[in-house]
């Protein structure tokens, strides 16, 4: 098959309205043959939501199209359980709580101080620090590192996700395009190839952030 013209786009366009109106017929079609089981007269002009759902989405042979109804059936069938969104977080936004966290206490206050006393330093010069205390302190309460950035994202809702993009930022890995490993754009890839050879892991060329705005709002309750 010969590559995609740009000149072609119209003769690919009327093929999807083409393909469309035959969805929509079929639609009709189901929907006038239901009237006459029930022995409905009143035939509506137009099917509906229901009935054009039950209808398999025709894919469009144009790559962008298609990539966009890849999103809509995205979007049309998000939850929160199909996200990959932390159990806790889940619960906590089915579930909010109604009661003010505390941070009287002295291990809990500590371990804020540590964390924003290092926050420009990485992970590991927290759980340093933190096994320093634990040494000279063994029954301190010190937080653990993800135990304190669970207790700040309850006090502040800021709950950060992160997805991984294109080196270039020319889209994120995500929707139609998570199983890619490649930039479908710029064909960079997604992780780091140096790394993997050194550790064995995948690690994103890179990643960026989302602040989810529940959380948010049920911090301010």
């Amino acid at each position: 098959m010969s590559d995609f013209d740009p000149g072609d786009f119209d003769e690919h366009e009327q093929r999807d309205a083409a393909l469309q109106a035959e969805r929509h017929a079929h639609a009709m079609a189901y929907q006038a043959f239901n009237q006459l089981e029930s022995g409905s007269d009143t035939p509506s002009e137009t099917g509906s939501d229901e009935e054009l759902d039950n209808i398999p989405t025709i894919l469009s042979q144009i790559e962008n199209i298609k990539f966009i109804q890849g999103f809509i059936e995205e979007i049309s069938t998000a939850t929160l359980e199909n996200r990959c969104l932390d159990d806790n977080l889940i619960y906590r936004l089915h579930n909010p709580c109604n009661k003010l966290t505390s941070i009287s206490d002295p291990n809990t206050c500590l371990s804020l101080d540590l964390f924003l006393g290092v926050t420009n330093a990485s992970e590991e010069t927290y759980h340093t620090c933190r096994n320093a205390i634990l040494l000279h302190y063994p029954d301190s309460g010190v937080l653990s590192y993800h135990g304190v950035k669970r207790l700040i994202a309850d006090l502040t809702g800021i709950v950060a996700v992160y997805d991984d993009m294109c080196i270039k930022s020319c889209h994120a890995f995500t929707g139609p395009f998570a199983q890619l490993r490649f930039c479908n754009i710029c064909g960079e890839a997604q992780y780091d190839v140096a790394q993997a050879a050194l550790t064995g892991k995948d690690v994103a060329c890179q990643q960026f952030c989302i602040i989810l705005l529940g959380p948010q709002l049920q911090a301010l309750r």
